[in-house]
């Protein structure tokens, strides 16, 4: 008896450690050291940001979203971007990079950011202008020269029926830029989210667009995000609840779900299932020996 009790405290923890890998939304960053930059998630211009997605009331058990967050500075050397890298990622972010230093993406790099969207990742990637577009231009999305774009940012009607401008954070009606005020040149296959105030034809400010099984979000200002949005680690501002949305909707954007009426009923992954299955056997079969 002793022992099948220790065998059912152990799958239960088993269990409960698959079900807290689940539940972890992993965000590779490139390291602030690399370029350098202070506008990626180690950066000075992004503390409120990390603070923001590591602050358990906003991501984490009992939070607006359940699942934590767990970021990766990575990348700090030349070359060091590989599929091998990517793969332990369900988002990677890229920031503000400017793309003449002797630092920048190799070509591989760049090939295997490409390979890891096609084969499911996610990427959200801000490019503030033409000197810091690389990644966006190799997705086929290049940046204006400049600050064109006027505030506010607001979504189009594509961009409020998606959880990025109507999520966990709630509704996000508008947000702004700062410093620079970039804006996208090209949008061919992409889905428009969200445009400036530019009287008559508006500029494309956030955009989406799917490569293979994954996709890229395109943030034409980094500060849309960054510290000039708000500071602390609380979500207060209509920006912060953009960026908490964000990076909620790591996977493919679908309209939010209506509120629960019920409390959410807890799901087994396959491997807790199968372990479930032979707890049950191995109780049943010692069963059967203590009655004989």
């Amino acid at each position: 008896m002793k022992s099948t009790v220790k065998l059912v405290v152990g799958v239960i923890a088993l269990c409960a450690a698959v079900s807290a890998f689940g539940q972890t939304i992993r965000i590779g960053s490139v390291a602030a050291s690399r370029f350098p930059t202070n506008w990626t998630l180690d950066g000075t211009q992004m503390t409120n940001t990390r603070a923001k997605l590591l602050n358990l009331a906003n991501f984490g058990p009992g939070g607006t979203v359940t699942r934590n967050v767990l970021i990766t500075d990575t990348a700090s050397t030349v070359g060091s971007v590989t599929t091998a890298l990517l793969s332990g990622f369900d988002a990677f972010f890229i920031g503000y990079l400017p793309d003449a230093s002797a630092n920048a993406f190799t070509p591989a790099e760049i090939s295997a950011m490409q390979a890891y969207v096609n084969s499911g990742g996610t990427m959200i990637v801000t490019c503030d202008d033409s000197s810091y577009d690389a990644v966006c231009a190799a997705f086929g999305h290049p940046a204006t020269a400049g600050s064109p774009g006027i505030n506010p940012v607001v979504p189009t009607p594509t961009g409020s029926a998606t959880a990025l401008f109507n999520g966990p954070f709630g509704v996000v009606t508008s947000i702004n830029e700062a410093g620079t005020q970039g804006a996208f040149t090209i949008t061919t296959g992409a889905n428009v989210l969200a445009v400036d105030s530019t009287p008559g034809t508006p500029l494309p400010i956030v955009l989406v667009q799917n490569f293979g099984t994954g996709r890229v979000i395109f943030l034409s200002d980094v500060d849309l995000i960054a510290n000039a949005a708000s500071a602390g680690a609380t979500i207060t501002t209509q920006n912060d609840q953009f960026l908490g949305n964000l990076f909620a909707a790591v996977t493919p954007f679908a309209p939010p779900p209506p509120p629960p009426t019920l409390a959410p009923v807890p799901t087994l992954s396959e491997l807790a299932l199968v372990l479930l299955v032979l707890l049950v056997a191995t109780f049943g079969w010692r069963l059967r020996r203590h009655d004989r």
